[in-house]
Parts: structure tokens; sequence; C-alpha cells
């Protein structure tokens, strides 16, 4: 073939692999563009047009993309959050719902103080109604520490706790203004105060003696919580309450210093405070 034609053949020949060699973007409608995708996001497409490649930037939201076809022949198929995707779209984080919410507490108190000592403990809660606005809860705590007087017969002094067995269950109704079911949430309600158990007191000289006192109080409080849910499995809780005895006993048993058991005595103790606070962490299901 003559020389002249074949430099006229060749401006077309170079158009048509320019042409060729274009991404296309497949529309929802059935129209296609053929540019250059300069980039995918979750939202849009960026391009530039074929018949311009110099020319302004184009932008096309993805709702209106079903497949991206690219000069290598690659495909992205419009399928958000698979490996299809060549920029893979990040997925919106799941806003929980109050089904997501299960109905059972269970948690561990990390740190808990009352009026008469430290305590560790564990809870169970079960959300009675369906709109969870009522739950029943029952805690049970044991004492670590007190923090009594030598004068107190009822619990004992932090130097005085040897062979001490002191537990207190405090069960307790709560009522949920804004239902139980969010990331945080108030609760109030009565609550119930019993503590069982019994202490050695012994004294230092040889010829004192000592005493095994078996302690029993009952009392109210008003108990106030605020519920922490980061997700609807994870739960940190913060509580407190106030509140009086309205029966506090213990019977002493004397231990002489060469053995011999004196007469136990009863002692009605009257009146107390109550108060207690609380942080815990559990398990929600």
């Amino acid at each position: 073939m003559p020389v002249k034609p074949m430099l006229a053949l060749f401006p077309l020949l170079l158009f048509t692999a320019t042409v060729s060699a274009q991404d296309t973007i497949y529309q929802r409608n059935g129209k296609q563009i053929s540019g250059k995708v300069l980039n995918v996001s979750s939202r849009e497409v960026s391009y530039k047009n074929t018949a311009n490649p110099d020319g302004p930037e184009y932008k096309l939201p993805m709702r209106d993309v079903s497949r991206i076809v690219y000069q290598d022949g690659s495909e992205d198929k419009r399928i958000p959050g698979t490996p299809h995707m060549r920029h893979r779209q990040s997925v919106p984080p799941k806003s929980h719902t109050s089904a997501d919410y299960k109905n059972n507490i269970a948690a561990v108190s990390l740190l808990s103080v009352s009026d008469a000592g430290m305590t560790m403990g564990l809870s169970y809660e079960r959300i009675l109604d369906k709109k969870g606005m009522v739950s029943i809860y029952l805690p049970v705590a044991y004492y670590l520490k007190t923090w009594g007087n030598d004068n107190d017969y009822v619990l004992p002094g932090p130097s005085l706790n040897r062979d001490s067995r002191i537990f207190e269950f405090r069960p307790a109704v709560k009522v949920y203004p804004f239902n139980a079911r969010g990331k945080v949430r108030y609760a109030v309600g009565p609550q119930l105060s019993y503590t069982d158990g019994h202490f050695r007191r012994d004294f230092f000289r040889v010829s004192s003696p000592s005493f095994n006192v078996a302690v029993k109080r009952v009392g109210m409080l008003l108990n106030q919580s605020l519920m922490l849910q980061p997700s609807p499995y994870m739960y940190i809780g913060l509580e407190g309450g106030f509140g009086y005895t309205f029966s506090n006993k213990s019977t002493e048993v004397v231990y002489g210093p060469y053995g011999d058991i004196k007469p136990g005595v009863f002692r009605e103790m009257g009146t107390t405070r109550l108060a207690h606070l609380i942080f815990s962490i559990g398990y929600r299901f």
C-alpha cells in the first residue's frame, strides 16, 4: 500500500485505539459514559469525558451506577460492601433498636462502698414488661472490710475482722422513666437491705475475753442508678442509695480467756442510717 494512504489511516487508527482504551460507566437507566474514571467512593464516581480529556471533572452519584468496566477489562459491579468494588465502600455503623437490648443483666460490682464498709458482689436484673419500664434487681454483697469501732456491736471495726462472715442482700424494684433499652438510662426505686453474718472480736490482753457476735439488720433505701451501654451486650452501672434501718440486732457470745463460755447478750441498736455507692460492669443477654 502506498505510504500516503497509510498516513491518512493513522489518525483514524489512533482515535479508535484511544476510544477503546477508555473506562465505561454503565448507568441504571441504560446509558453509558465513556471517559477516564478518576475516583470511586461510596457516594459518587468522578470522571473526565472522552471528548474532552483535559476538560472539567464530572461526578455521578453511585445510586445511578450499575457497574464500571475499566480499560484493562476489569469490572466493578454495583454491589456495596463486596470485593467486586475497586474502592470498597464503607459500611455505616448499625443503629441499634430497642429489640437489640435483651431483658437480662448479670453483673459484678468492682467497687462497692456502704455505710458499714467495703464489699464485693454479684447482681442479676430482669426487665419485666415489654416496654422495658420496670425491672426486678437482685444484688448480693460480701463484706471485705468494715469500719465500725470498738463500741459497735453491730459491725466490727477494721482491726477486729478475724473470722468474720458478713453478707448483704439488697433486692430492689427499678423504674425506668424512659425505658431500659438504650445507651444511657436512669432508674429509681425502693430497695430492701438485709445484712446477716457474724464476726469474732478479739482483744490483745491474754486475760481479756473474746466475743463471737452474730449480727442482723434490715432496712429500706431509695435507690437511684445510671446505666451505660456502649453496645446492647455491655453493661456499666453506677448506683447509689440512702435510707434507714428498722431492725438492727446483734447476739453476743462471750468466750473467757481460758475457754469458758458466758451467756449470750442480745442487743437492739435502734435505727441507723443506710447508704451505698456501687460501680459494676456486666453482660446483657
